[in-house]
């Protein structure tokens, strides 16, 4: 039983490769130069010689054997080279080829819009983000181009509105609250010393009264120059009160008044002072703590000082930092 299954299967397998051999060598017989070549050289008669046909079946078998089933080129070392394997060969080549050149092709065409990008120039990028307004580098790329210029328009007027608002801030702040000022000259030694900065409180006689004692800036107009300068004296007569000077000492209002919490010298007549001075209303009687080298209400031409001139008391002596104190 076991041989007949085997004969069986063996016929069965001749059989198809039969009919597969005779299925292509008829479709490439159609196809094959050997054809045309087989018919041109029939005789008249129509038969086909042995030789044509030998010649024909031995060029089929050598092309049809250069590559197996699985598409691998044939054992034999007999094949002529120019048979099916090597088109599919050919072909397979071309077709990468033809594939790359598409992949370059495509990259180059992505690649390209990049490259341009990278070019733009950079701009200004305007965020607000809490009251703050943060400037970034943006790219051309980033921003539609319609909408750019309007951008650029509101990040300048965003900076235009932050600077008038510090500007102002900082006007206020000069005008009504404090300033600085740089004291030149040795009039007030040994409180305050040349060159020495203090700060101005500006606002404070919008409460209250000039004290005398105290220290305040006020504005003068030199007559020499005509052109309007800052001093820096100390306050002693307010209005009202009568100032004299006598053996070295000042008398308000007809007696000594004691300065020994800040100067150690005496008070010399000198100037244009004569006798005893009533100090009108709205005005102050002031001295420099140098009695000796001050020009001070003790001369006509700085005279009492009005109200209107005075700008701030001296609060703070903040250069050099090493003697930052409260003036008194």
């Amino acid at each position: 039983m076991e041989t007949q299954d085997n004969n069986k299967a063996r016929n069965r397998d001749t059989r198809n490769l039969s009919e597969l051999l005779e299925i292509d060598f008829n479709a490439v017989k159609e196809g094959s130069p050997s054809g045309t070549s087989q018919t041109e050289s029939t005789p008249a008669d129509g038969a086909v010689s042995e030789t044509d046909s030998a010649a024909g079946s031995d060029s089929y078998m050598e092309s049809f054997f250069e590559e197996d089933d699985m598409g691998l080129a044939a054992s034999s070392g007999t094949g002529s080279g120019s048979g099916m394997s090597a088109a599919f060969e050919s072909a397979k080549t071309e077709a990468i080829k033809r594939e790359d050149s598409e992949k370059i092709t495509a990259a180059a065409a992505e690649e390209e819009p990049a490259q341009k990008a990278a070019r733009k120039r950079p701009a200004l990028r305007f965020t607000r983000t809490k009251g703050k307004t943060v400037v970034s580098k943006a790219y051309d790329h980033d921003v539609p181009e319609q909408g750019r210029t309007l951008k650029i328009i509101l990040g300048i007027l965003v900076w235009t509105k932050d600077i008038l608002l510090a500007l102002l801030i900082a006007w206020l702040v000069i005008t009504f609250i404090a300033q600085n000022c740089t004291v030149e000259g040795t009039s007030m030694q040994p409180t305050l010393m040349d060159q020495n900065r203090v700060l101005i409180n500006k606002f404070i006689y919008r409460f209250t009264e000039p004290q005398r004692g105290d220290i305040i800036v006020f504005k003068w107009l030199n007559p020499d120059t005509n052109k309007e300068e800052f001093l820096i004296k100390r306050v002693i007569g307010l209005p009202g009160d009568t100032i004299e000077l006598l053996n070295g000492n000042v008398y308000v209002n007809e007696a000594v008044y004691d300065e020994s919490a800040y100067l150690d010298v005496r008070t010399i007549k000198t100037g244009d002072m004569d006798g005893e001075i009533v100090v009108p209303d709205g005005e102050y009687f002031v001295m420099g703590d140098n009695r000796g080298n001050s020009k001070d209400s003790r001369y006509k031409v700085v005279g009492t000082v009005k109200r209107s001139q005075i700008v701030g008391k001296a609060a703070f002596r903040i250069w050099p930092l090493k003697d930052f104190k409260f003036i008194t």
